[in-house]
């Protein structure tokens, strides 16, 4: 339990414990609620390939389900083609590069 002043709201708001009570100038707050599981509070949609986890008093995580990655989890991590670019690029550069500076180098 947290036991604060009793000035003080618990952390993540009152909403956020299971029971808040006040004793002796202070504010005692005791079973953290699971904000992923309400359902008579607002609901908490987490991207689709995704699942919902507590991350302290009134907050929650949306973490993406293996194999899924980015804020949306909405595709897995095109790898192929993000290779493929980078492949692509360095040597269009390379290229471009060496043909603009061979020009500039002497023959021994």
């Amino acid at each position: 339990p947290n036991l604060l002043p009793s000035k003080l709201e618990c952390p993540g708001g009152n909403a956020s414990w299971e029971k808040v009570e006040v004793k002796n100038n202070a504010r005692i707050c005791k079973g953290q609620k699971n904000i992923c599981n309400q359902t008579a509070q607002m609901s908490w949609d987490c991207p689709e390939n995704s699942f919902c986890s507590p991350y302290g008093p009134g907050f929650f995580e949306c973490s993406c389900l293996h194999n899924f990655y980015g804020y949306k989890c909405m595709r897995q991590f095109p790898i192929v083609k993000v290779l493929g670019i980078l492949t692509g690029s360095t040597v269009v550069v390379s290229s471009l590069l060496w043909f603009t500076q061979r020009r500039k180098a002497k023959n021994i």
